[in-house]
């Protein structure tokens, strides 16, 4: 089955803010063929919606299973608007309209008001250290955070959180199919209560890294 639909489909993976496809190691050692593309470059002051426009005319595949976490998600469902897709797989993501977290907001104006070197002291030393703390993470997953730190685009990072916080979420309804995993104490997107969506108890906005086996067998399920 897993065959069948790799040969069909061909299956993206996009991280979210500050991630890179190492958030998704433990995923891929299931799903070796799904991929991680580079980002697109941002225009200034682009939306969403219009970036993934414009990067959808760099993919040439006749079907496409987008699978995004977070952010990731959310441009997920924006290319889902110009893409051939059989599905779009959101991990931690927004599948309805709802304000977002405060913390966004002070992240995204801390990393303009704040010099280049002082955001990547920060990307690379307190996030990294503030996320680890606050889900839990084992001593694998806070490396994985680490290198995922050094690795971060620090002008992407600021027009992301500048774009989410203007998104203008989800359609009510989709013309595509939409599978959906989010932990209830999700602090990101905190008030998820779509009855299309499997909650995982006692999960973060970290799933791919706490609940590893819970992402996996969900996986097989939605592709």
């Amino acid at each position: 089955m897993d065959l069948l639909w790799f040969v069909m489909s061909t299956a993206i993976f996009l991280p979210g803010i500050g991630g890179t496809e190492l958030l998704f190691a433990k995923q891929k050692k299931h799903f070796p063929h799904i991929t991680t593309p580079p980002w697109l470059a941002p225009l200034p002051s682009e939306s969403v919606a219009d970036y993934a426009k414009r990067w959808a005319a760099d993919f040439q595949e006749d079907s496409y299973t987008l699978i995004g976490t977070s952010f990731g998600g959310i441009v997920c469902l924006e290319l889902a608007n110009w893409l051939p897709v059989s599905s779009v797989v959101l991990i931690s993501s927004c599948i309805e309209k709802q304000p977002l977290s405060p913390t966004l907001g002070i992240i995204e104006r801390l990393s303009r008001a704040i010099p280049d070197p002082a955001v990547r002291w920060g990307a690379t030393r307190l996030l990294p250290r503030m996320v680890a703390q606050r889900n839990s993470l084992s001593s694998e997953d806070r490396e994985l955070l680490k290198a995922m730190s050094r690795e971060v685009d620090i002008e992407f990072t600021r027009w992301a959180c500048w774009a989410a916080l203007r998104w203008q979420g989800p359609p009510e309804s989709f013309t595509f199919k939409v599978f959906a995993i989010h932990g209830d104490q999700d602090p990101i997107f905190p008030k998820i209560s779509h009855p299309d969506i499997q909650i995982v108890p006692g999960g973060g906005h970290m799933l791919t890294l706490t609940h590893p086996e819970a992402v996996i067998e969900f996986l097989r399920e939605a592709i």
